[in-house]
């Protein structure tokens, strides 16, 4: 999405109980209207949450972390295969560079961690993964 351009979209809300679970009353599905002011990376996101700046400043996007890890916890009890996914997700870039003096391309596979949404969790080291078996 380019910033401050007028978007259609449609927008889900939901409220959610303690537990996790919806409240099936408050869902609304409804046409919307958003423009985009500035865009973040999940490391963005990651640092400003990591330096407070996403609890105070930005307190929107701690108050999204928090909402999506309970209802990631309510439905991983519930039976989800949410809590099944390897951490962190791979994540595949596919490039390809026009060689002149070959004539030909270059195509490269580049294979990255990257996130795992809801988690919000940095692996130190071997055998920190929160999703292996015992």
């Amino acid at each position: 999405l380019e910033s401050y351009d007028d978007k259609h979209a449609l927008s889900l809300g939901v409220e959610l109980n303690a537990d996790g679970s919806i409240i099936p009353s408050s869902i609304l599905v409804t046409p919307s209207m958003i423009q985009v002011d500035y865009r973040l990376s999940y490391d963005q996101v990651d640092e400003m949450l990591d330096e407070g700046v996403g609890y105070t400043e930005e307190w929107q996007i701690g108050a999204m972390l928090e909402a999506a890890t309970k209802r990631r916890a309510h439905r991983v009890a519930h039976g989800s295969t949410e809590g099944m996914v390897p951490f962190p997700i791979p994540k595949g870039v596919v490039s390809a560079e026009y060689d002149e003096e070959k004539g030909d391309y270059d195509v490269s596979l580049k294979i990255e961690t990257t996130h795992n949404s809801g988690a919000n969790v940095t692996l130190e080291g071997e055998g920190d993964d929160p999703y292996a078996s015992p």
